[in-house]
């Protein structure tokens, strides 16, 4: 004969929620039903709306969107920041910052072969240019890096503009940075005296730049310039 034995009771788990406290999803049922009947009575604002369903959504995945980084400044090479700072000192930008933008367009132009001069000329026939600066008819001023170092084409079109020629090779020996120093000087003076709508002063100037490449160190170091020659000449 068998016995009959009865199976023991299902013990279900309990829940760590007291009646009183609701769960999660109550919780987030009832932030969803505040949402529609603020929307019902005319009183949703479309921002506060999506900022709360933005959070109530990251509840329910779980994930958290991370905060967003600000972009780090790229490290400058020497010749890279030095074209910066004296960009940033002929068109009076002292907030500006080396960008990334700003840096890869210098870059591309040295890898091309132009020199720090050729860009530092760039940036002064930049600063010549009436438009350029904002004297235009939006009051817009077009003086960027990013836009002077654009292309290589850009870059010249700027140098022309400073009166400058071209640089062939990028000649490192005292001589040569000897003229490069004193036409420095005295394309600030000439952008002074510009700026002081001294077009008088200013042309000398130029002059004395070009008897300077011209003439070569003697030229700038007080020298004899180069004879001319004499009208009707062999």
């Amino acid at each position: 004969m068998t016995t009959y034995r009865p199976s023991p009771p299902l013990l279900l788990p309990m829940t760590t929620t007291s009646p009183s406290e609701p769960s999660k999803g109550a919780k987030l049922v009832a932030r969803l039903s505040k949402i529609v009947t603020s929307i019902a009575e005319g009183r949703a604002k479309g921002k506060a709306i999506a900022k709360e369903l933005r959070a109530i959504a990251d509840e329910l995945v779980g994930e958290v969107e991370p905060p967003k980084q600000k972009p780090s400044l790229e490290v400058a090479t020497a010749e890279e920041r030095q074209v910066f700072d004296y960009w940033q000192r002929v068109m009076g930008k002292p907030q500006a910052k080396p960008t990334k933008d700003r840096l890869a367009k210098i870059r591309a132009r040295l890898n091309e072969g132009y020199s720090v001069g050729d860009i530092k000329r760039a940036i002064d026939g930049c600063a010549q240019s009436g438009y350029h600066r904002g004297e235009n008819d939006s009051g817009t001023e077009y003086n960027d890096l990013t836009l002077i170092c654009r292309t290589g084409a850009k870059l010249e079109a700027f140098r022309e503009k400073s009166g400058a020629a071209p640089t062939q090779t990028k000649d490192s020996s005292p001589s040569a940075t000897t003229v490069e120093v004193a036409i420095e000087q005295l394309q600030r003076k000439a952008l002074e005296q510009l700026k002081a709508n001294n077009h008088d002063a200013y042309n000398n100037t130029q002059t004395e730049i070009a008897r300077i490449r011209a003439g070569g160190v003697r030229g700038a170091t007080g020298g004899p310039a180069p004879a001319k020659r004499a009208a009707g000449g062999a």
